[in-house]
């Protein structure tokens, strides 16, 4: 499933969390951001962190906010990372990626 596109500022905040959630995995952050011109296949554990960083990181301008939501998303345990990704992805639960937001980046 493709999950968003990021460059720029959300990209260079995002890039603890690619270390991070990649650090048991055989792919190479740098293989993630690069020109993007190639699919890669993450396993589900990282990639639903990865998932959250960016949905969560997409509409936010302030470059603190933005670190401070990958910091609390690297912090997360497993089960909290799949219960945010579950609110976040729910069409029932519309307000699920700015609940996160608030709760990580401080973000109203």
């Amino acid at each position: 499933m493709k999950v968003r596109r990021l460059s720029g500022p959300r990209l260079r905040c995002l890039l603890q969390l690619f270390d991070e959630a990649l650090r048991d995995t055989d792919i190479y952050p740098s293989v993630i951001t690069g020109t993007g011109s190639e699919t890669v296949l993450i396993s589900e554990e990282p990639g639903v962190r990865l998932s959250l960083g960016f949905i969560g990181i997409k509409p936010l301008q302030r470059v603190d906010r933005m670190g401070a939501l990958s910091r609390g998303v690297a912090r997360m345990s497993l089960e909290e990372c799949y219960y945010w990704h579950a609110k976040c992805r729910s069409p029932s639960s519309p307000n699920g990626a700015k609940a996160l937001r608030t709760l990580l980046a401080e973000h109203k």
